[in-house]
């Protein structure tokens, strides 16, 4: 599983998380833009100019979904969230 280490000591510095890497579910998809649900993003998605066809990342971990929004063609990343409970709990963009 690409980035682990990422997700695994984001969780514990946002949140409090401990996880090991076995602990995880893990899934990568593209998407149009249009496909994602508004509803777990950060108001601020609309200002991040991105191609129309993004990829995905979600691990999966007890009560909590980790997402990183990358660019399809080169990986570089937009976006990364974190739903707790499908609330958004966390994010951080990487555009600037």
């Amino acid at each position: 599983m690409r980035n682990i280490k990422f997700v695994m000591e984001l969780l514990d510095k946002q949140l409090g998380v401990s996880t090991g890497a076995s602990d995880f579910g893990y899934e990568s998809v593209t998407l149009d833009r249009s496909e994602l649900d508004t509803d777990l993003l950060p108001g601020y998605f609309d200002e991040i100019q991105t191609d129309e066809t993004l990829l995905i990342h979600f691990y999966n971990v007890y009560d909590y979904i980790v997402y990183i929004v990358a660019d399809v063609k080169d990986s570089r990343w937009w976006l990364v969230g974190i739903l707790k409970a499908g609330k958004l709990a966390y994010s951080k963009r990487f555009d600037l």
